[in-house]
C-alpha cells in the first residue's frame, strides 16, 4: 500500500496537505529479526489536540497498515496507547514491506471539527463514518527475507567477477542485490591466483579491493537521499545499516554520516587494513 497525496471529502492531517494549519503526526519504528519473528516497534508522535482528545474519549485510534505485496501479507493492527509493538513471523515476509500509520475513527462522528482546519474549514464540520481517516503519517518501508541475511558479515554482500570488456577499468562496479565488484580480466586472474596462496591473503586482498569499493559507495549515498529511497531495499544496504547498529554507529536522517568514509569502511569490514599489515609483518618476520 503506497500513500500518495489524495484529497479527502473532509479535512486531514497529513504531510501533503495543509487541511489543518497545526499539527503533526509521525512515529518512530525500529524493526529486529528475532528467532524468526519480525518485531516491528512502533511509537506514535501526535501533536494535534483534537485528535488526540478524540483518543483518549475512545473515538478514535491509532493504525499501522503493514503490507508485503511479495507474499500478499495485509493487516492492520489498531490501538489506543501511544506504543504498539507488532509481532511478525519470518515466513510471512519477503521482500519490500511497507509499514503507513493512520488515525482512524472509531465510532461514526456526527460533526467531526478540529480548531486547526484551514481557514477554509473554519466554519464547517463533517459527518464521518467508523474508520475514516483522521491523520496519515509518513511511510516507512523495509527489507524483509526468510532468513536472517542482515545478520550476516559485510563482506557477504560482495561479488568478485572478471570484466572482459574490452579496455576495461582496472575497477569498477555496480548496485545489485549484492554489490557487484568487476576487475579486468589481468588483475582478476591475480586476484584469484593469489586469493589461494594461503588462508590470510583474502584479508589482504578485502583491504586492496572491497575497501575502497566501500569507502566510496558510502561517500556517494552520504546524505543523498534520491539515492538512499532507490537502494534502501537492496540485501548490502541492509546489512551496511545493521552493522552500523551493531557497532553503535548514529545514523542522521538521509544517511547522513558522521565520520571519514574511509574510516567508516575499515570499522564495517572489520579492520581489514591493520589485519593486512599485521599479516605482512608475520611474513616478514618468518623469513
Amino acid at each position: 500500500m503506497r500513500i500518495k497525496p489524495r484529497h479527502f471529502p473532509y479535512p486531514v492531517l497529513s504531510n501533503f496537505s495543509q487541511d489543518l494549519i497545526n499539527g503533526t503526526f509521525d512515529s518512530n519504528i525500529s524493526i529486529i529479526l528475532e528467532n524468526k519473528i519480525y518485531i516491528i516497534d512502533i511509537n506514535f508522535e501526535l501533536s494535534n489536540i483534537d485528535i488526540q482528545e478524540m483518543i483518549n474519549k475512545n473515538e478514535a485510534e491509532f493504525a499501522v497498515h503493514i503490507e508485503c505485496s511479495k507474499t500478499r501479507f495485509r493487516e492492520v493492527y489498531k490501538g489506543s496507547i501511544e506504543n504498539m509493538k507488532v509481532k511478525i513471523p519470518v515466513h510471512q515476509l519477503a521482500g519490500s514491506v511497507q509499514v503507513c500509520l493512520f488515525v482512524l475513527t472509531k465510532t461514526a462522528i456526527d460533526k467531526y471539527y478540529n480548531a486547526d482546519f484551514h481557514h477554509e474549514y473554519k466554519k464547517s464540520s463533517f459527518s464521518l463514518a467508523k474508520g475514516d481517516i483522521l491523520a496519515i503519517g509518513n511511510e516507512r518501508t523495509f527489507m524483509a527475507e526468510k532468513d536472517d541475511y542482515i545478520y550476516k558479515a559485510v563482506p557477504s554482500i560482495f561479488i568478485i567477477t572478471k570484466n572482459k570488456e574490452r579496455n576495461a577499468a582496472t575497477i569498477d562496479y555496480y548496485l545489485d542485490e549484492k554489490i557487484v565488484i568487476r576487475l579486468s580480466e589481468e588483475n582478476y586472474n591475480k586476484f584469484s591466483t593469489l586469493s589461494k596462496v594461503s588462508k590470510e591473503m583474502p584479508i589482504i586482498l578485502s583491504s586492496l579491493v572491497i575497501m575502497p569499493v566501500l569507502a566510496n559507495i558510502l561517500e556517494y549515498l552520504n546524505g543523498n537521499s534520491e539515492e538512499i529511497a532507490e537502494y534502501e531495499d537492496r540485501r548490502w544496504f541492509n546489512v551496511i545499516k545493521n552493522k552500523m547498529s551493531k557497532i553503535g554507529i548514529e545514523l542522521e536522517p538521509n544517511f547522513k554520516l558522521n565520520q571519514n568514509s574511509i574510516s567508516l569502511a575499515e570499522k564495517l569490514l572489520g579492520n581489514p587494513l591493520d589485519n593486512a599489515f599485521n599479516i605482512m609483518e608475520s611474513f616478514m618476520s618468518e623469513r
